[in-house]
């Protein structure tokens, strides 16, 4: 009978990431819960440098500061009680990490969340071509050792010693995708994390719904300064000199042809309490954006993947994007933020040439996108309307 359920992840731990794995939900259920965050090790740079703005600590989480003492923690686990649920990538660095679990013979699985259209989904041939080229030569030339890795994922996880997942959590019918998986992989449909807030909080408090009424929220994504550039180890997109002036430009133009102030939902790792005012005196709400989108005329985005929280909800979208996105050459940012827009039926606004803009089109939704999008991405269809971590800890323990 498993009784602890520990979680491998590779960035500094916060209370976000407490409250979103279902910690709660899980301890009640009668699960110990551990964090083991490897972050130390996995990626020291990041460790180092960058602190997020929720910090949180509790009795379940351990640091590890070497793949040897990860190893002799995981051999000293009691394999009939012990469920592993890994947020660290498969790949050639961590593949002692994966055959440590096999070796113990461990249950262990992933959740796969927050999975975004791929450019493989756009109809245009040419568009695919380009996607897919921009993304090899991008990799060779930023990193040319993820040749080796490319080989490595082709390779047979069993030749290495490594055991399929015993399960995988779906939040969406295209969210597959992560690695080892096999025969015996029991697959379980579920949702997102966002799905998750979505359903808790249907039944909340009214008057903190109340206070962001009518106003346009901006899906923030902290682009000139995002940690994951840290761990890709590449320059930001965006220099904040060049990128902030033009939202509050088009936010000003935004402003006027709706009668709404936008709102910044601020992204979960952002730190702008550390900057100066980059949004001209706009509020900055970090920690809201379920209610905020809920209550919003429409939505701006570039391709956050809380855009889920407008497809849930039937929120117009504005997809906009910047020349800074267009030019970047270090990752293929820009097919990714056109897939999604595409995939929910909707084109670009490039803030560095508006051009016309036909608001009317701008605030439709396709309802039928919206729902596809939903299906593949945010809530498997055949899921029950129950949340992510509920839905685990069911499967948890029918183990025996």
């Amino acid at each position: 009978m498993i009784k602890n359920i520990i979680f491998l992840i590779e960035s500094p731990f916060n209370k976000r990431d407490y409250k979103r794995f279902g910690s709660e939900t899980l301890i009640k259920s009668g699960f110990d819960v551990e964090f083991w965050d490897l972050t130390p090790f996995l990626n020291p740079i990041v460790s180092e440098k960058y602190i997020p703005p929720d910090s949180f600590t509790f009795d379940g989480l351990r640091l590890f500061y070497s793949k040897n003492s990860l190893i002799e923690s995981i051999e000293k686990l009691n394999y009939q009680k012990t469920l592993i649920v890994t947020f660290v990538s498969y790949q050639i660095r961590t593949w002692e990490i994966y055959k440590a679990i096999s070796s113990r013979n461990l249950v262990y699985g992933s959740i796969a969340s927050g999975t975004l259209p791929s450019a493989f989904g756009l109809e245009h041939t040419k568009r695919k071509l380009d996607y897919l080229i921009s993304r090899i030569v991008l990799k060779l030339f930023r990193d040319p050792s993820s040749l080796t890795r490319g080989i490595f994922s082709k390779l047979p996880a069993k030749l290495l010693g490594i055991k399929p997942m015993n399960f995988l959590i779906l939040a969406g019918e295209k969210s597959g995708g992560r690695k080892p998986i096999g025969k015996i992989t029991n697959v379980i449909h579920g949702c997102t994390f966002d799905y998750d807030l979505y359903l808790q909080n249907e039944q909340g408090d009214s008057n903190i719904d109340s206070q962001y009424k009518g106003n346009i929220v901006f899906l923030d994504e902290y682009l000139p300064f995002h940690s994951d550039y840290l761990h890709m180890g590449v320059t930001a997109p965006c220099d904040h000199q060049q990128y902030y002036p033009k939202l509050v430009e088009f936010f000003e133009k935004l402003e006027n042809v709706f009668d709404s102030r936008v709102v910044i939902a601020a992204h979960p790792r952002s730190h702008y309490e550390s900057h100066p005012d980059y949004f001209d005196g706009r509020r900055v709400v970090r920690g809201a954006t379920q209610h905020l989108v809920k209550n919003s005329k429409c939505v701006i985005t570039h391709g956050s993947t809380s855009v889920s929280f407008a497809v849930i909800y039937r929120k117009p979208i504005l997809f906009i994007t910047l020349n800074c996105i267009e030019n970047y050459a270090q990752y293929p940012l820009k097919q990714e933020y056109n897939a999604i827009a595409h995939s929910l039926g909707k084109g670009q606004i490039n803030l560095d040439d508006p051009g016309n803009i036909d608001w009317q089109a701008e605030l439709e939704v396709n309802q039928q996108a919206y729902k596809l999008y939903l299906d593949c991405y945010i809530k498997s269809p055949l899921a029950p309307e129950k949340t992510c971590w509920d839905i685990f800890a069911d499967y948890a323990r029918s183990l025996k």
